[in-house]
């Protein structure tokens, strides 16, 4: 049975994809563990079926954080075989690199992101040229190389003339029927609390809108988006719930009338992304708000289940959203085109691709 060696630097118990990745590959008869951080509100992780090893960091962000991180990685990596290492996105890759050549372990590369043009280093010249470095020296030594959507993926092959794979992060089937939630108007938002993604335009927004938000997640604009809530008296109609399990969030996005997905454009990684909860939202039969880049333009124009907005601008966002609640029609059509995309856009559709990269 081969052993496989997963590394991230997210919590594990609230990343679905890597999730799925584990069950798959143990579906097929590999023996898997992942390795990622452990953070003062982390909760047990509901999966036992893989492995798992968890660090305890010094630092929660910032330099000192992939300082730590490394170096431990680095270690844990060195006294624990496998004979695949995977490394995912490249602040896990460099330690996966170096042990894996050590001891003559391939590694490969699954790229959630483009991530020397994430917004965090757009702009920050020093720190991009550290990545991007890390990047041209280990991307060449994987073995193979896979990430979410087509636009990335020709990014990759552009640069490094080494094909890079595309396995969509689209979400387990769900047994979930038809809602009946348009006199709800519930807006749902689940991610990351990260600047760019519209959180604060669409806070403000709920002050012209008739209708609840629940934000589903955590990140460094916590506390910015709980005192914005606070300064502009909308605390009974903006929740912020933190972060939920993958089975949490299943039960909350089925209760929701429409879902955001709101970026602007702030580097390469935002305008071709391709979002998980695009996917989530599909598979509840949610119509959403989503931005019109490539990827999700392209999604869109083969099966519409989204109103597409040009920008995060607080009128955009308010006028994306009553286009939905002021036209049941139209709201029932996106629905519908959901349904027929949930059957289609299901991680079974992946596995095989992902099994591939593995044997």
């Amino acid at each position: 049975m081969k052993r496989i060696i997963i590394s991230l630097t997210n919590d594990i118990s609230y990343d679905q994809r890597m999730q799925k990745t584990a069950n798959t590959l143990i579906e097929s008869g590999f023996e898997v563990t992942i390795v990622g951080r452990k953070r003062p509100n982390s909760i047990s992780i509901e999966d036992e079926r893989f492995q798992h090893h968890r660090f305890s960091m010094i630092f929660d962000k910032g330099k000192g954080f992939y300082i730590e991180y490394q170096i431990r990685l680095f270690i844990y990596l060195l006294f624990h075989s496998a004979d695949i290492f995977c490394s995912v996105d490249l602040d896990t890759i460099f330690p996966n690199v170096f042990i894996g050549k050590l001891k003559n372990t391939p590694v490969i590369y699954d790229a959630h992101e483009y991530f020397t043009e994430v917004p965090e280093l757009v702009g920050r010249k020093t720190e991009q040229s550290i990545w991007k470095l890390i990047e041209q020296i280990c991307i060449p030594q994987c073995k193979s190389m896979y990430t979410v959507c087509p636009s990335i993926a020709q990014l990759f092959e552009n640069e490094y003339q080494k094909s890079c794979d595309v396995i969509y992060n689209f979400p387990e089937k769900a047994s979930v029927e038809m809602p009946h939630n348009f006199e709800k108007k519930i807006i749902l938002y689940q991610g990351n609390l990260n600047y760019g993604r519209g959180l604060e335009q669409m806070i403000l927004a709920m002050k012209s809108l008739d209708a609840t938000l629940w934000i589903c997640g955590n990140g460094d604009l916590y506390k910015n988006l709980r005192y914005l809530i606070d300064m502009n008296l909308l605390s009974e109609k903006v929740i912020l719930w933190g972060y939920k399990t993958p089975s949490e969030l299943q039960k909350m996005t089925s209760q929701a009338t429409i879902g955001i997905n709101l970026l602007e454009n702030r580097g390469l990684n935002y305008y071709y992304s391709l979002a998980n909860k695009y996917f989530d939202y599909i598979q509840h039969k949610i119509p959403s708000i989503c931005m019109n880049f490539p990827e999700y333009k392209r999604l869109n124009n083969e099966i519409e289940c989204s109103v597409m907005i040009e920008n995060i601008e607080v009128d955009s966002i308010i006028n994306g959203i009553n286009r939905l609640f002021s036209d049941k029609y139209y709201y029932l059509k996106l629905q519908n085109n959901c349904d027929i995309a949930s059957q289609k856009y299901t991680w079974d559709s992946q596995k095989e691709r992902l099994i591939s990269h593995y044997i």
